[in-house]
């Protein structure tokens, strides 16, 4: 199998990097073509340091094209049976370490590759004792015996990184581990990757492994299974549905409460009214009363908590109210104890947490942990057209095990934004270019 060292100095271009080759293209099917072509197919013979994804060329970070780069080295060749009989004595009967200390680590080291040079060949005869004119002779003699340490210390380093790549890699079926390399290029966590390509090969069993079609189609149902999707918005006949949608400042939350409202007012004929408790940013009040005069939809302001029975009882009558709540900060406790406020006070049926697809897997955790403090419903995630790590949601989406709603892919109203297809994402996670129902 490839050798997976999958860490964050390797994707950051430290050392590690420095000694693979890197091989870019624009899709990772032609990052993994060029690397092949180069190091060969055999996988065996592969380790794979790192993948990153970016954009390359356009203006301020706009407009770029997406590049896969893979960073690999080809695997040294396995030493003979004899290393692997020592290597199977040292397993059998580890040193005792004695500190924890470079210095200790370092003895160990040492101790362990002149154990394994002793066993796999045998001892040199001992230099003659010097005389007058033996010095040259004798310090020759050292360094060749150093030279030959210091190669065992090496062989035994390079044993250790192996197992501990090993350790980690699936052991499945070749048209399976393609499809583990593919879910870790899209940056899915190495444990979760293992666990769905083990998974399918034991669904599948015996000489359906070799088919690569049920393979993919497999592991493309198994994913499918993790991304639940909770379907539309679902309306209740003689009494308005109350939606609010919360998440941080910036993902979206003004435009997809827009989006919505255009789908059940104009494409479903709905009685839909907006409500926005986002005083703090002018410019996002005056952007939903733009929206609500288009399309013909009262529009209220609520400053706080108190009022906002009362205006979510003036819209009693319609179909749809959805709330639009200001953009809080997860480490900004105050304004995260006046959101907790309006959601006690508004009491929606349903509350959507809005997550950003263009994320980095850091800060979505943090917002996970500190939004799940409330009363959650379901996930929707915005600007899946701009986002190149799907893994990374994915991820999340596990986390927080919550249904998924509905995706926006840009920022066109009413059209850019569909209801989740779990079928979708695992098909894009994948390589597939799955298309909606």
């Amino acid at each position: 199998m490839i050798r997976t060292l999958w860490a964050g100095k390797a994707r950051k271009g430290t050392g590690m990097q420095a000694s693979g080759h890197t091989f870019r293209g624009r899709t990772p099917e032609e990052a993994r073509a060029r690397m092949r072509r180069v190091l060969g197919a055999d996988p065996e013979s592969i380790e794979l340091l790192g993948v990153r994804h970016y954009r390359e060329g356009g203006f301020l970070g706009f407009g770029g094209a997406p590049v896969c780069e893979i960073t690999a080295r080809r695997v040294p060749p396995r030493r003979g049976a004899g290393a692997a009989v020592a290597e199977e004595e040292c397993d059998e009967q580890p040193p005792r370490p004695p500190s924890r200390t470079a210095g200790g680590f370092l003895a160990r080291a040492y101790g362990a590759a002149a154990r394994s040079a002793e066993r796999s060949s045998p001892r040199p005869p001992a230099p003659p004792a010097p005389d007058c004119g033996g010095a040259v002779a004798a310090s020759a003699a050292d360094i060749g015996s150093l030279h030959a340490e210091l190669a065992a210390v090496r062989a035994v380093m390079e044993q250790m990184c192996r197992r501990q790549a090993a350790r980690h890699q699936p052991n499945v079926c070749p048209e399976l581990f393609d499809g583990y390399l593919r879910l870790v290029e899209a940056q899915v966590a190495e444990g979760l990757a293992k666990t769905l390509v083990e998974r399918v090969q034991r669904d599948l069993g015996g000489a359906a492994q070799a088919d690569s079609v049920a393979v993919r189609a497999h592991l493309l149902t198994v994913l499918s299974d993790l991304i639940r999707g909770g379907g539309p918005i679902r309306l209740k006949p003689g009494r308005a549905v109350t939606v609010a949608l919360i998440g941080p400042t910036g993902v979206g939350k003004t435009t997809t409460v827009a989006k919505l409202a255009a789908r059940f007012a104009l494409l479903e004929r709905k009685r839909v009214a907006l409500v926005t408790n986002d005083t703090y940013r002018l410019a996002a009040v005056d952007q939903l009363y733009r929206y609500g005069e288009l399309m013909h939809l009262p529009v209220r302001e609520v400053s706080s908590p108190a009022k906002v029975r009362a205006v979510l009882d003036e819209f009693r009558d319609f179909d749809l109210v959805l709330i639009d709540t200001a953009g809080r900060s997860q480490r900004d406790d105050l304004k995260m104890n006046d959101l907790r406020l309006f959601l006690e006070a508004a009491r929606p049926d349903e509350t959507h947490l809005v997550l950003s697809s263009t994320s980095e897997s850091g800060l979505l955790s943090s917002v996970v942990e500190r939004f799940s403090r409330f009363k959650v419903d379901r996930v929707l995630l915005t600007k899946l057209d701009e986002t190149v790590s799907l893994g990374v949601l994915l991820n999340v989406l596990l986390r927080i095990d919550k249904q998924l709603s509905y995706v926006t892919t840009g920022q066109g109203v009413p059209d850019d934004i569909e209801v989740g297809d779990g079928r979708k994402l695992a098909g894009m996670l994948i390589g597939e270019a799955a298309q909606s129902a």
